[in-house]
Parts: C-alpha cells; structure tokens; sequence
C-alpha cells in the first residue's frame, strides 16, 4: 500500500469513503481498488474463485474405498481405540480445555467427535480399555499416571484417581488370568501391577519391561531412538507390544512403529522380522514421521492398524489419523500387506455403517453449551466464557495474543477460510488468530477503532480508523500463506497489506507438539461477543 495516500488526499475525505467502503456499496468499493489498490479492498466476488469449495479428497471417498488420512484434526496423536460391538471408541492427546475428546466410529473410516469427557486439559498419551463391565482411561496428566472410569465410552466419567507413578505413555494390560498392569515409560519400559479395581499400584510390583526396543539401522535419519508409545494387543497365544521409536519430529524419515511378541510380559521378547511395520522411508513419501501405531479388529475378524503422521510438508498442521489393513502371517506375526501404500485408495473395512463425520463448520454460539470442537489453550476454560443474549462472550485476557488464551478449534483441511462475525467494545481487543503457541501465531485485531495484524516480527496496523464495534474477520490459509481481511458486512472485503508465511510454525522450530489452529481471542479488560463462525475447505 501507498502511504504517500495520506498525504495527498484530505484525512477527512480519505476516512469517509473508507467507512463507506467497509461498511458496503459496491460502486464505492470499486472505487476503492482505483484508490488503494486491488489488493486491498476486494468485493465478495473478486476471490470467489479462490475460495470454491474443493471435492474431498481424503477420509471416506463415497465408493467402497478410503483415502488417508481417515481423521485430520491435528493435532491428534498417541493414538488409543476399543471396539464395542459395531462401535469404536477413540482417544487421543490433545492439549485444550475442555479435553478428552472421544471420538465414534461404526467403520473405522468415518469418525464423529462424540464428547469432551473431561472439562480440564489433556490428556497426554491416553490408553482406553475395557475390564469387568467397566471402561477405564489410564493418562498422563499432572503428578504421573491418572485414571478415569466409566459404564459407557459416552456416558459420565469419574474424576481422575492419581496411580501415584510418575511415567509416560501408560498402556493397561489385562492379562488372562485377571491381573491388571500398567506399562509406561521412556526410553526404558517399566511394568506396575494394578489392583483388581484399576484405581491403585499395588506396592513393590515395580520391574523393569524386558524389552530394549528394535536396533534402528545407524544410516538412518532419525531424531532419537526414543523407545516410548506402547500399546499392546493379544492373539495366537502371544502378547504384542507395539512401540514407538526415532523420535516424534525431527527429519521426515524419524517416527517409526515397532512390534515385538513374547508368551509372557516377563519376556523374552522377540522382535518382529516384519519391523519397522509402519515408517516413513523418504521425504518423498505422502506422510512424514508416521508411527506410534494400534491395532484394532472388526467383527468380521479383519484387522487394521491406525497411527499417527504429518502430511508431507506440512509438519504445521499437526498430526493426522491414518488406517491400514493388516494381515497376519503363517508365522503369526502381522504386516502391512504389499502393495497398500498409504496415500492410495484402500477399501473399506468390510460391514459398519457411516457416522457424522468430522466436525461442524459452522457456529452461532447459541450454546446452550459450547461446540465440541472448541477449545481453550489453558489446562482450564473455566471463566474464560459465558452464553449471552446474541452469541459468546469471550472474557478478555492477558495483554495480547501472546498471553490472551484464544478458542481454537483443531485443523481439519490442508487449506481453508474461515470467518468470524464479533463484537468488540471499547477497550478491549478482540480478533482472528491462526494460532500454535504463545510464540508462533499470526493474528487480526480490532481495539478502540483500529485495525491490526501481526505475526513474530511482522505488524500492520490498518491506516483508516474503523468507527464501529461489530465486525467480520476473515483468514485465508493456502500454501502456508495467510491472508487476513475485515469487512461491516460479510460481503464486501478488505485485505490487510501483510500476509504471513505460517510454514515454521512447527515443532521442529518452537518445540511443543501444537498444531496451527484457527480460533479467535481477547486480550486487555472486559468482554468481546462472537456472534457467528463459518469455516470452509478450499482447493
């Protein structure tokens, strides 16, 4: 943009036809784009076509067959799945309050997020089971392991009971005999013999796990052996403990998962000849640093593994779901079976049925409680907001977006628009934000008139003064490029100068395993409303 503008234009005059403008009839916003360029007042239809909804190309494809990644929501990893029946049931670390999301699934492809189980935070590496009629939910959180417990996957859950061992990753074995362990740890193994309701660690029963992982090849790039994320599945007479090892990030090629059998916990354990049965052997692959995987199988008797990945260049948007068949061996060991490549079409389980899938692209903050896909990035939302006459009213907090806590909700489309209607009060800020940590965000703010945007070192600040409180935000993510826009109407645009490269906004680079998220926030004193949110795919 010209800044000269302002000088050669009355400040007066320059500010009235910006207001007409925003505010929305379309011969003076064409006016405008003569003005101040067409890159920064753009009626509705000029980015029509960069905004059509695109075809769905991942998840359930209509015709018998599936592309990965069956679930994209990322961040959504340490992944943990029970079947019930026809039902299954499954959790996930994912770190905003209201937490433990639980999501349903009647064909392991299609998966409605179901329920937030918990309103608090978490959890971190989650292990769902089922023993005597009872569902259990073994998790990292603060002091260890905790455990919640529940008649039904979607029913209500207790309070978290403290297992008082300070581990990582916990999986819960139930053995034949009846005897309950928790195996957890990193990088070394340990085994806790549970007592018979799950609640406690029965004292002294503390050993070593007996298995020191796969020897990864030394010319392999990988981020650490890191043996961790253990699950674990019976068949054929033998326990299989599935694990995790290279590293959650780091190069492409990093994550793995890893399985080895014993006929006893006690070991010995072998490894599988089949090992790694899920890795990422080039950055030319589709997925990156997939692994940490879990088995499943239908009630037809078929089996499948489903893991964690990043989609290919795209370590920002956090990890995805992915599904693949496996088979079973005459040596009775499984694999992925030839010719499956992960990011090729694969059929379906046979049986199930299609649930909802995925969440809800719109909201009008109607409540009476709040949508399942939000969340806040605080072990608690509590205060943090409350139902009102026309909408959501968000409580203001911190002094920017770096501290401001927003409502997020998990990425669900490689690209994607997404607009917010608001009302922001004198006095405090309230705005768009696509948002991974307190350090790595992008953000557009309205306070006291004026229009902002900002990301790590860059920062605009819109030159006109807007003279109203409610307004619409808009955020393009394309390519790793975000684009910003403000409108009084919905209909007719004005894009902010600054556009941002989010691209680094990964672990790699700021740490944390938080993905890019879109959501909004207020920062300083008082209260902002949201009034509507409409997210769209894009091509």
């Amino acid at each position: 943009m010209n800044h000269n503008l302002f000088h050669r234009f009355p400040r007066r005059d320059f500010l009235r036809n910006v207001t007409a403008g925003v505010l929305g009839t379309r011969p003076l916003v064409f006016s405008l784009v003569g003005l101040l360029g067409a890159e920064q007042i753009l009626a509705a239809d000029l980015v029509a076509s960069n905004a059509e909804t695109a075809p769905r190309n991942s998840g359930d494809l209509g015709n018998g067959t599936y592309k990965n990644p069956v679930i994209m929501a990322g961040d959504i990893a340490d992944l943990s799945i029970i079947r019930e029946g026809r039902d299954y049931y499954l959790v996930h670390g994912y770190y905003c309050a209201p937490g433990f999301l639980i999501w349903h699934s009647r064909d392991l492809v299609n998966w409605e997020p179901a329920k937030k189980l918990r309103p608090e935070s978490g959890p971190s590496g989650p292990d769902i089971s089922k023993c005597g009629g009872r569902y259990y939910i073994y998790f990292g959180g603060p002091g260890g392991v905790n455990v919640i417990h529940a008649a039904h996957p979607l029913g209500e859950w207790s309070d978290p009971v403290s297992l008082g061992i300070n581990a990582f990753d916990p999986t819960h074995i139930i053995c034949p005999d009846g005897r309950r362990f928790i195996l957890s740890g990193s990088p070394v193994g340990y085994l806790y013999e549970l007592a018979p309701d799950g609640l406690s660690v029965i004292d002294g029963s503390k050993r070593k796990f007996n298995y020191d992982g796969w020897p990864i090849p030394e010319n392999w790039d990988v981020e650490c052996s890191c043996l961790e994320g253990w699950n674990t599945a019976q068949k054929n007479g033998y326990y299989y403990v599935l694990a995790a090892e290279g590293g959650t990030s780091g190069p492409p090629t990093s994550h793995m998962c890893v399985v080895a059998r014993a006929t006893s916990l006690a070991g010995p354990w072998e490894n599988s000849p089949y090992n790694p049965v899920v890795h990422t052997y080039s950055a030319e692959d589709a997925f990156w640093s997939k692994g940490q995987g879990v088995l499943i199988d239908t009630p037809e008797g078929d089996w499948f593994i489903l893991y964690h990945a990043y989609l290919k260049n795209a370590e920002n948007l956090g990890r995805q779901v992915c599904l693949e068949p496996v088979e079973w061996t005459s040596d009775k060991w499984f694999r992925i079976p030839q010719g499956i490549k992960a990011d090729q079409l694969i059929h379906k389980p046979k049986g199930g049925e299609a649930v909802p899938n995925g969440f809800k692209p719109t909201d009008d903050f109607r409540g009476p409680e709040l949508d399942v896909k939000w969340g806040f990035t605080a072990r608690s939302a509590e205060g943090r907001y409350r139902f009102v006459k026309d909408g959501l009213a968000l409580k203001a907090f911190g002094s920017g977006i770096a501290d401001a806590v927003p409502m997020v909700m998990p990425v669900t489309h490689r690209a994607y628009e997404f607009v917010v209607e608001m009302t922001v009060p004198p006095g405090v800020e309230g705005g768009a934000t696509v948002y991974a940590s307190e350090r790595a965000n992008a953000m557009v703010s309205l306070k006291d008139g004026r229009i902002r945007c900002k990301s790590l070192i860059a920062e605009e600040l819109y030159p006109a003064t807007y003279k109203f409180e409610r307004i619409f935000f808009r955020a393009i993510f394309q390519n790793n490029i975000l684009r910003f826009h403000f409108s009084g109407d919905g209909k007719n645009w004005t894009k902010m100068r600054d556009s941002f490269d989010v691209s680094c906004f990964n672990r790699n680079t700021f740490g944390g395993v938080e993905a890019v998220r879109p959501g909004m926030f207020a920062a300083g004193s008082g209260e902002i409303v949201l009034h509507s949110f409409t997210l769209r795919r894009l091509a």
